[in-house]
């Protein structure tokens, strides 16, 4: 049988290649896609601020703030700010959260759950959980850290501690920064969780 001549073979060997990079470009664009998903998907949003709302990853909610300059109402209240929830399946809007200076808000991959972290002081910032997909209810995680971790000094012995949620590891589990400063703490702490949600702390 004659052998192919070289110019073939020379060809073949470049499709070969021309397919294998193909392949390889073809799975850097997928990876890129897929983190560029991820990243939209782990937007924080801060409020007040330049923009109103958010919408969540899947399409169905948009978290609206409604900020009042009335005086009477902030007298009336104690906060000045509010959080709709807006569900566009059925055109339905509800008030979730009512806050006085400022909130960042994180929803999860799926857009079930919502993180706000309120900065309600200058010496203090909260972090509430949200759950859209269960009905709505809600995790202070303050009061699970008081539950699990009572007798953390730093966390509860210091005058200003600020607990924040700062990322979604995935539906269940998010990334937790507590820090702050005070007679325990004089020069600052900084700690970092995983939260198992309704569950338990692990130390990062």
């Amino acid at each position: 049988m004659q052998a192919p001549p070289p110019t073939e073979i020379c060809a073949r060997f470049v499709m070969m290649n021309i397919n294998k990079l193909f392949i390889t470009l073809s799975i850097i664009l997928i990876s890129l896609c897929s983190s560029a998903a991820t990243a939209s998907s782990q937007k924080v949003m801060q409020f007040p601020g330049e923009s109103s709302q958010i919408a969540s990853p899947n399409g169905r909610y948009v978290l609206v703030n409604v900020d009042s300059e009335s005086e009477e109402h902030t007298l009336a209240l104690g906060d000045n700010h509010e959080l709709y929830l807006r569900d566009l399946r059925n055109g339905k809007e509800k008030k979730i959260y009512a806050y006085g200076r400022a909130v960042e808000a994180l929803w999860s991959p799926t857009g079930n759950k919502l993180m706000i972290n309120d900065y309600g002081g200058s010496n203090y910032a909260n972090c509430i959980i949200f759950f859209f997909d269960i009905g709505r209810t809600s995790i202070d995680v303050q009061e699970q850290l008081w539950k699990k971790m009572r007798y953390n000094k730093s966390i509860f012995g210091n005058h200003h501690v600020y607990i924040v949620g700062k990322k979604w590891f995935s539906e269940k589990r998010v990334k937790i920064k507590i820090f702050g400063h005070g007679d325990v703490d004089p020069h600052g702490f900084t700690l970092w969780y995983q939260y198992l949600i309704g569950d338990s702390f692990k130390k990062l």
